[in-house]
């Protein structure tokens, strides 16, 4: 390659965080939103709040709620669902992950289908198993 002629390669973009694939896509064992983050988290050694905050080239593009140090349990639950503050982190993810199908984490496929009253759970529940 002749490198003094101009004639660079071409370097594809890069993703500012890993491309992780969802866990269960297309199946009834699709991760959750907050697992997902959870684990891209994790996968970079930071706290899920600080992986957000680090998602934006600048600050206030991200929702209110999650400009503290820390995530609100209320705006945890809301992740999961097909509010604002889910649509916009998705987007948010999407262009740092390279990653298409972060919305089948979500509820966003229902957004106009089903009542968001009383959809998400207020409080922590598991399975014991």
């Amino acid at each position: 390659m002749d490198f003094a002629a101009g004639n660079f390669p071409i370097i594809p973009e890069r993703s500012r965080l890993y491309n992780l694939e969802p866990v269960g896509i297309g199946t009834t064992e699709v991760e959750s939103f907050t697992g997902y983050i959870s684990r891209l988290a994790q996968e970079h050694l930071v706290s899920p709040i600080i992986l957000i905050k680090n998602s934006v080239s600048r600050l206030d593009q991200l929702p209110q709620v999650l400009s503290q140090n820390s995530l609100p349990a209320t705006a945890a639950t809301n992740l999961n669902g097909f509010g604002e503050t889910c649509e916009r982190l998705v987007e948010i993810l999407r262009k740092a992950t390279f990653r298409e199908d972060l919305y089948y984490t979500t509820l966003l496929g229902w957004k106009n289908r089903i009542s968001y009253h009383g959809l998400l759970r207020k409080n922590l529940a598991w399975c014991p198993s």
